[in-house]
């Protein structure tokens, strides 16, 4: 049976943010003002003269009107950028008098919020120079709760600077919202003003803060100043009718360091120094591994701007560890000039908690270390709890002689019966060059992260050659990740589910995901990976050009329940975008909505956009497809195999393929044009027209 009305989709609403731009020009006035912008030192910026704001509440979708008017000195143009941050702009006019210019704008309320709203207007002359004008705080209708149920889960609540948290939002329910791991909308406010946590997102490139722009139900963040916070959790969902809006918040206390610290100056310090202080720093390695490796609640600071030769592991079995950098310039260089296993080993029969390294540069020297982070624990009771990577670089290669002999760059590891938790990977640059291979290598059981960062080179085998593997990880997500070109390289993310057991709660958001031979993997993949992967939500990535050397595909998900695709674009894969299939005994579900996919005629020889294959349930929206081949399996926008059993909704989506008259593929039917697709009940209010993207093989869609 086919049924068009599976699970309800969640519409979007309130705006974030609306912006519109005015230009206008006049006369020349006297007026002027002090303030000074960016433009010619000798030029002052427009002055505004009067403002007008209707009311300072409004119902819901009402009209207000803002006006101001502005003059230049020196300019008889002026351009009026008005904004807020919540409603938009329906209506606007601009009136040109003797000396000066009047905007106004017609403003639409949302249908709720519940913060105070505000509308700015930056006025800009033509030199650049500004002067902007905020008007009073408009309130509307606060948003009804909707019977939403957040909740936070973190992995712990105080500690010591630097410090991290892990939080999900997997606990929230509302009523009649089926699944709200990915029905629901969610934002997070970690309460950090002065926050450290500013990223450039490699997909839009534009500075986001860590702090207040993380979205969906996975979050991390780095305190690095003590104070008491308040983490807010914001949940959204609209049923077509009413925006629901709750909040949760939950504190975090975070304290100064009250542990002892060391100082290593490789170029002044002298290891008969009490290195207790800068001035009385040590010299070596051998003078801080011992000390940081004899207790608990130690920390080293390695000077920057030196290098460090190391010919020994840093072997720790204590917890509460801090190891970073202190004065001023770049990172501390700590080069492998021996064969050693690798620089840090973390290692435990009991419990270690509570270890971050930050600013340091870690060089493997061509594999003297194959492993530059090595974390095992080695009884089946022991835990290991809390371990952060900040701000930090590796770097390795390797020579490719008689034998390979680089490994992981983090491998973090545990036997099937201890536990490890709460990992966090935090801006932090892995350059692989010919290494083989993982990046990362995290085999635990909990709470794991990458936020921000890159990953270049990689020249490994296709199958042990990932910039991260991770492996039996409940509560995952990477964040703001730069893919880069790799030499030979498999999946960007290659996840691994092992004895049976089913993960869950994984979260790919903002990241540009290129330069290897394909994107992420969800499948079984290899002999111990027998389980599988649910709630998991793929959103707001770039993933492009790959292929390279071979292959090419952008999503490949098997071993797959619930599986969330949305907010993407695809472009430049010379197999097939998305590929998920059944495989095994567990049905799968697939959300997939508003991504932008698009396949060029080259190469011509491709594979189809999508390939579903024995999928019970499917909900395809809102998607745009634009397929410019030619031939061969390229000629498919989907290829489609169809269980007997299926709760499929395929609507709203709109494509173009103007050289391919039959690009619908159903396995063992036949080929179909769109008009035919509509006739087989899909698509129903689907369009088959020309999106019109600007240049799609550079991402421009």
């Amino acid at each position: 049976m086919r049924d068009q009305h599976p699970v309800k989709k969640i519409l979007k609403a309130l705006p974030i943010f609306t912006t519109i731009i005015l230009s206008a020009c006049g006369s020349s006035g006297t007026d002027s003002i002090s303030d000074v912008g960016d433009g010619n030192p000798e030029s002052s910026p427009p002055q505004v003269l009067t403002n007008y704001q209707a009311d300072t509440s409004a119902e819901a979708s009402e009209s207000l009107v803002f006006r101001v008017e502005a003059a230049d000195s020196e300019s008889n143009s002026l351009n009026f950028v008005w904004s807020s941050s919540a409603g938009s702009f329906s209506a606007s006019t601009e009136t040109n008098q003797a000396s000066s210019i009047t905007s106004e704008v017609s403003w639409i309320a949302p249908t709720c919020s519940n913060d105070p709203i505000e509308v700015s207007v930056v006025v800009k002359d033509a030199d650049s120079e500004t002067v902007t004008h905020t008007f009073s705080s408009v309130t509307t209708a606060t948003c009804p709760v909707g019977d939403i149920q957040p909740e936070i889960e973190i992995t712990r609540t105080s500690g010591e600077i630097p410090f991290h948290v892990y939080v999900s939002s997997s606990g929230t329910t509302a009523t009649g919202v089926e699944f709200p791991y990915d029905q629901l909308e969610y934002s997070w406010d970690f309460g950090d003003t002065n926050s450290e946590g500013s990223f450039v997102h490699p997909v839009t490139l534009n500075t986001v803060e860590a702090n207040t722009d993380q979205t969906g139900p996975e979050a991390s963040f780095v305190y690095r100043n003590p104070g008491t916070y308040n983490i807010t959790l914001t949940v959204q969902y609209s049923d077509g009718e009413n925006t629901f809006v709750n909040e949760a918040s939950t504190p975090v206390t975070i304290s100064d360091w009250s542990g002892d610290t060391r100082y290593l100056d490789p170029d002044s310090g002298n290891d008969l120094n009490t290195g207790t202080a800068t001035d009385a720093a040590w010299q070596t390695w051998p003078a801080l591994v011992a000390w940081l490796s004899s207790g608990d609640n130690r920390k080293g600071l390695i000077k920057r701007g030196s290098e460090v030769s190391v010919e020994e592991v840093l072997w720790l079995e204590n917890s509460h560890v801090r190891l970073g950098a202190f004065g001023e310039g770049a990172k501390p260089i700590l080069t492998a000039d021996a064969e050693i296993g690798s620089f840090i080993r973390l290692a435990s029969s009991t419990t270690i908690e509570d270890h971050v390294y930050s600013d340091l540069h870690l060089d493997g020297n061509n594999g003297n270390a194959p492993s530059l982070i090595y974390s095992r624990i080695f009884e089946p009771e022991a835990e290991m709890r809390a371990i952060a990577f900040l701000d930090m670089t590796f770097v390795n290669d390797d020579p490719h002689g008689a034998e390979d002999v680089t490994s992981n760059m983090i491998t973090i590891q545990n036997p099937p019966d201890g536990y490890i938790d709460d990992v966090l990977v935090w801006n932090s640059n892995f350059i692989r060059n010919h290494s083989i291979k993982n990046g990362i290598y995290a085999e635990m059981q909990g709470h794991f992260a990458v936020m921000g960062g890159s990953f270049s080179g990689g020249d490994g085998n296709s199958i042990k050659d990932h910039p991260i593997y991770p492996a039996t990880v409940n509560h995952a997500h990477y964040r703001w990740i730069d893919f880069q070109e790799t030499y030979s390289n498999n999946f960007s993310i290659n996840n691994a589910s092992k004895g049976g057991a089913t993960l869950y709660y994984t979260l790919v958001d903002g990241c540009d995901i290129t330069g290897g031979q394909n994107g992420l993997d969800f499948t079984k993949h290899n002999d111990s990976t027998t389980g599988w992967f649910s709630d998991v939500i793929v959103q707001n990535n770039a993933i492009h050009d790959l292929g390279s050397p071979s292959q090419g595909y952008g999503i490949m998900g098997g071993s797959l329940e619930r599986f969330t695709i949305r907010d993407n674009r695809f472009y430049g894969i010379p197999y097939t975008d998305i590929l998920i299939e059944k495989d095994g005994d567990h049905d799968v579900s697939l959300q997939m909505h508003d991504n932008l996919i698009w396949k060029g005629a080259d190469p011509a020889e491709s594979l189809a956009m999508l390939d579903f294959k024995d999928i019970r349930y499917l909900t395809m929206t809102d998607n745009v497809f634009v397929n410019e081949g030619v031939k061969g399996g390229s000629t498919n926008i989907g290829s489609f195999d169809i269980p007997e059993t299926i709760d499929w909704n395929i609507d709203e989506n709109q494509y173009w393929a103007p050289s391919i008259p039959t690009p619908f593929r159903v396995q063992d039917v036949d080929s179909f044009s769109f008009s035919e697709w509509q006739v087989l009940g899909y698509d129903i209010s689907g369009t088959n027209a020309n999106p019109g993207f600007t240049d799609p093989a550079n991402g421009d869609l």
